[in-house]
């Protein structure tokens, strides 16, 4: 589904407190850490790929940080403008982030 940007010119959310949030996911789940990713690069071919690094405290603080950012444009902004911002923060950043989270929290428990 794909939402229309709202024209109005509405301000943009309050910066994230990431150290905080950060700091709060570190302290609930401390047996997170690092974790091995496929790069992916759609350009590439498999052969070429690498792996990457992720971190799982840094995906989960990154994940609450924008949905915490999009219940600020749900209350202060159009539902237009606010799923516009939820569609494309998910597709450009937290989507993925969530994905190997998963991936990530699957694999330590089979």
């Amino acid at each position: 589904m794909s939402y229309e940007f709202d024209e109005n010119d509405y301000p943009s959310a309050p910066p994230s407190k990431y150290q905080e949030i950060r700091n709060k996911v570190e302290s609930k789940f401390p047996e997170l850490g690092m974790y091995h990713s496929a790069s992916y690069d759609k350009n590439l071919l498999i052969s070429n790929e690498t792996v990457a690094v992720g971190d799982a405290v840094d995906d989960i603080a990154d994940i609450v940080g924008d949905l915490i950012e999009i219940e600020w444009y749900f209350g202060n902004t159009s539902d237009a403008d606010a799923l516009w911002h939820l569609e494309t923060s998910y597709r450009s950043h937290w989507g993925n982030d969530l994905r190997e989270v998963q991936l990530y929290l699957y694999r330590q428990h089979y």
